[in-house]
């Protein structure tokens, strides 16, 4: 009776215990999904931005004007990410963190990836930017237009996956939270449940033994 008893709890334990890991595997991959998507939508809203401020600001001799690298600082506050700008060669002119003069200025960025960013018009991208930043992050990337449509630099928006890398750490521990809750609540009325049904048999199984061993009255 016992062992018939403990295995079907086991086996119900295991179920839900695999249940709760598979929900929260979709969970997590769903999570991270929408984090990732919305995080790329805000970033290309911030680069077509600062590709349109940069556009309207430029000048043979480059991006000098007050007025653009003030907004272009607000922009980067607000949206909490971070602007780098190059001209058409791939050479950083300027980024958002220092506007008026930075170490990166004068680095070039590959060929390749400049070419793509012209020719897809906005490139989504993940991982590190060499040279610039060390940590792995959400990177969009748009063209930057003159009046004649002609590609005078490419305006770079990141934001570190640091952030959604949190946030998707916090959600997890409240979920593995909640499922150990849940399987310590569902392992407890399973174990009173059992304990309730195999009250009868118990019983009748003490009243064999009582009566085997003497007790005539048992009933």
């Amino acid at each position: 009776m016992r062992s018939t008893s403990g295995r079907i709890f086991l086996t119900v334990t295991m179920i839900l215990l695999i249940s709760l890991l598979c929900v929260g595997l979709l969970l997590r991959s769903m999570v991270r999904d929408y984090l990732t998507d919305n995080t790329f939508d805000q970033l290309e809203q911030d680069a077509k931005v600062v590709s349109e401020l940069a556009a309207s600001c430029y000048t043979g001799g480059g991006l000098t004007s007050i007025e653009f690298l003030f907004n272009l600082n607000v922009v980067s506050q607000v949206s909490q990410s971070d602007a780098v700008i190059c001209n058409s060669q791939g050479r950083i002119l300027l980024c958002s963190s220092s506007p008026f003069g930075c170490e990166h200025q004068g680095l070039y960025i590959g060929k390749e990836y400049l070419q793509e960013v012209i020719r897809s018009n906005a490139v989504r991208d993940t991982g590190v930017i060499s040279g610039l930043y060390h940590d792995a992050r959400y990177i969009c990337s748009v063209p930057i237009r003159n009046e004649n449509n002609t590609v005078v630099g490419i305006a770079i928006i990141s934001q570190t996956a640091e952030r959604n890398n949190e946030l998707l750490g916090k959600l997890t521990d409240i979920y593995v939270a909640l499922s150990v809750l849940a399987v310590v609540l569902s392992a407890l009325f399973m174990w009173l449940y059992v304990k309730r049904q195999n009250a009868p048999l118990r019983e009748m199984a003490k009243t064999a033994r009582d009566f085997g061993h003497g007790d005539l009255n048992a009933r």
